[in-house]
C-alpha cells in the first residue's frame, strides 16, 4: 500500500512542477483543472484505504496508513 501511495503522491508533484515550468498563460484549465486531474486517483485510492481501515482494520494496516 505505501509504495502504491508514493506513486500517487509523486503525480501531483510533477504536475506542479509542469505548470511551474508553463511559460502560461495560465488559467483554469492551466492551473486548477490540471491540479484536480493529477489528484484523482490519489483521492480515490485514499477513499479505498480509508474504507477498509474503517471496516477491516488490523494493526498492520493502521500503521502503514498511518505513515
Amino acid at each position: 500500500m505505501v509504495p502504491g501511495l508514493g506513486e500517487l503522491l509523486a503525480r501531483p508533484e510533477a504536475a506542479v512542477a509542469a505548470i511551474e515550468a508553463s511559460p502560461g498563460p495560465y488559467g483554469y484549465d492551466q492551473t486548477l483543472a490540471a491540479l484536480e486531474d493529477a489528484t484523482l486517483e490519489l483521492e480515490l485510492a485514499a477513499e479505498l484505504v480509508e474504507h477498509l481501515e474503517s471496516t477491516a482494520t488490523t494493526p498492520a494496516l493502521r500503521e502503514a496508513w498511518s505513515t
